[in-house]
């Protein structure tokens, strides 16, 4: 027997939802300002080369 757990955790580790153990289904809206913010302040994003 297993149990998954869904999360929804944005770019710097802060738990956005938590579905818990039990079955369910929720919408959340994803910031894009925050993904921008993270996307500055690591460059290393920049960086990523596509690969063949």
């Amino acid at each position: 027997m297993s149990v998954g757990r869904s999360v929804l955790v944005d770019p710097m580790g802060v738990v956005e939802a938590d579905l818990g153990l039990e079955p369910g289904v929720r919408s959340v809206e994803v910031s894009l300002e925050t993904v921008e913010r993270v996307r500055e302040s690591f460059p290393m994003f920049r960086q990523r080369r596509l690969q063949d």
